[in-house]
């Protein structure tokens, strides 16, 4: 696997879910950077969803089960990679 091991691959997937998850949940961000409503991130675009329909709590909830799908979908693919045992993982076969 060149210069990363077998031994190494947990610990570099769970680094690469957690970087995704930081950038794909980034609110901060946004809501200092994004002046336009066409260029904001999913969790900027479910306030201002919020914000449009206070009352409306099945359509909010339903674009946040929906937003929540991609980061499962993430895990669920890279979750062959993990085994449980010891600090860490190990890669199972």
């Amino acid at each position: 696997m060149g210069i990363l091991g077998a031994g190494h691959l947990p610990g570099v997937l769970s680094t690469a879910i957690f970087a995704f998850l930081l950038a794909w949940n980034d609110y901060l961000v946004a809501i200092v950077f994004l002046r336009s409503t066409e260029i904001f991130n999913l969790p900027m675009g479910v306030q201002s969803f919020f914000q449009q329909n206070q009352t409306d709590w099945t359509s909010v909830m339903a674009l946040a089960v929906i937003m929540m799908l991609p980061p499962i979908l993430v895990f669920a693919a890279l979750n062959k990679y993990f085994g449980v045992g010891g600090i860490g993982g190990y890669l199972g076969r």
